[in-house]
């Protein structure tokens, strides 16, 4: 199958993608030379166009092709074969609304939390805005890796300066020096490629090349030894990112002393598994077939570690950390497994962790506003006293535990079903994390929400207006995708068989 693209002016008259990469930087200098008492309201207004582009982009997309859609290009440093390219297909189109509704709730969840240096809290928000709309629509891989770099920089900053605890410096600087050393060798990886490329064009005698663009590397054929040594970069470059074993200790520091806006976008965000996805399934085929298994290893150690050390946390923090880190773990299990089924497993339980889990960790953030803990020794019968945020609470963790009918039991059965069709040893271990998902997460709610009220709290109230609004889509989603998924699948359907027939695995 051979892909083409589809330009933005063709399908939608102007350049949407760099128009949400600009937005938000065009909002960063509105909201740093305005004056006025309504700093929020200008902020929210910069977030809710952004989600009206993505919405666009997700309304105007066309099923049933394995095209890249609203693609934009420009040579920008032709002399190294580097160009700005941008476009998206069924691999990356779900995660831009995620991105803008994940803004959105952010900062209406930061309305009353944030008190000093607002201005610069919510620049902050709208750069990881900007570069992560990058990183999903970037079709060059270095324009893909400045994106990726330039994100880590507001991150660092928040957790900085608007951390909680004593610690918050040292969980900034453990963030970045772990991001800035998984950058080398992803950077090693995109170069080989590109030397890869350049050898292959001068072989068949072509001059003018894009050398890093990732439409044309999928044309290329790279020697199985060099595709193994790219795997090996690549895979570390984004196992830090996932997280994946044993590379996620920065996260739960991070998680807990960081403050609301990026904890959410790690939690809700997995790039190291979307790079595994985009990078290194369409373009190092054979070596994943080959070492693939390795991947389900790591993935089998995270899913049962990450659930068994959730297990046995106090603090609801660290329970969605080490949660995050299982869910992970059975990504890497439906990438190994590298079928259809559990391709579409992995995007879909990518979109439904970044919507549930920055959910989950956002109501995290409404008990500690109320009780100054989330710790299971400090909390007991709220569901006494918040009967709406715990019964909403548990829907969603419903959800993150996927029992049928919700958006979690979709993903992970996809990838189950992947799983048994590739290898049934691979499926059976990754049941383990499923059932350790449940005991986890029933347990907290056991002794955190029902029982008898440990404390009596002056200022315990139910969830508001604003916080209602905030919980409304992740409920949405959970329902939609739960029981008509179709809607989404379609969407996915052409990329997903697109890199099935490039690793020759159809069946």
């Amino acid at each position: 199958m051979v892909i083409n693209e589809i330009t933005a002016l063709e399908q939608i008259g102007f350049p949407i993608l760099s128009t949400m990469i600009v937005l938000p930087l065009f909002w960063c200098v509105l909201i740093f030379i305005y004056s006025g008492k309504h700093l929020r309201e200008l902020a929210l207004a910069g977030a809710l166009i952004e989600l009206v582009l993505s919405l666009l982009v997700l309304v105007q997309f066309k099923s049933g092709t394995a095209d890249f859609q609203f693609t934009e290009m420009l040579n920008w440093m032709p002399s190294i074969g580097v160009s700005y390219h941008l476009g998206i297909d069924g691999i990356s189109v779900l995660f831009i609304p995620l991105t803008a509704i994940i803004n959105v709730l952010l900062i209406l969840a930061s309305w009353s939390n944030i008190k000093y240096c607002k201005k610069q809290y919510l620049i902050a928000l709208f750069i990881i805005v900007s570069t992560t709309i990058g990183i999903f629509s970037s079709l060059d891989l270095i324009l893909y890796f400045l994106f990726w770099e330039l994100a880590l920089i507001p991150v660092f900053l928040l957790i900085q300066f608007w951390g909680v605890g004593q610690d918050r410096q040292h969980a900034a600087q453990k963030y970045m020096v772990y991001m800035l050393a998984s950058s080398a060798p992803l950077l090693i990886g995109f170069l080989l490629l590109g030397l890869n490329h350049i050898n292959v064009a001068n072989a068949a005698g072509i001059t003018e090349i894009k050398v890093f663009d990732l439409i044309a590397l999928m044309n290329i054929e790279i020697p199985m030894p060099l595709q193994v040594t790219i795997l090996i970069c690549l895979v570390i470059g984004f196992a830090v990112k996932a997280p994946i074993i044993p590379f996620h200790t920065w996260l739960s520091s991070t998680l807990m002393a960081g403050p609301l806006g990026p904890s959410a976008f790690l939690v809700g965000l997995k790039l190291g598994v979307y790079g595994i996805i985009r990078f290194i399934m369409p373009l190092l085929p054979d070596a994943l077939a080959e070492w693939g298994w390795v991947l389900a290893v790591f993935g089998i150690i995270a899913v049962i570690y990450g659930g068994l050390i959730a297990l046995v946390q106090a603090n609801l923090r660290r329970l969605i950390a080490f949660a995050s880190v299982s869910h992970v773990g059975l990504a890497l299990i439906g990438v190994a497994s590298f079928n259809f089924n559990s391709i579409q497993g992995v995007i879909i339980i990518l979109f439904h962790l970044g919507i549930i889990a920055t959910t989950l960790f956002l109501m995290t953030e409404f008990l500690y506003s109320r009780y100054g803990s989330t710790d299971i020794k400090s909390l007991g019968g709220i569901s006494h006293q918040m009967p709406r945020l715990s019964g909403i609470f548990f829907i969603l963790g419903l959800s993150f535990i996927a029992v049928p009918g919700t958006s979690g039991f979709t993903a992970e059965f996809l990838i189950l079903v992947g799983a048994f069709n590739a290898n049934w040893i691979y499926a059976v271990l990754a049941l383990v994390g499923v059932v350790l998902s449940g005991s986890y997460f029933l347990n907290y709610f056991g002794k955190a929400f029902l029982g008898k009220v440990k404390t009596q709290y002056v200022n315990t109230y139910d969830l508001q207006l604003h916080e209602l609004i905030i919980v409304v889509p992740a409920l949405i989603i959970v329902f939609w995708l739960g029981l008509f998924p179709n809607v989404f699948l379609d969407m996915t359907n052409s990329s997903v068989e697109h890199i099935i027939q490039i690793n020759n695995v159809i069946k």
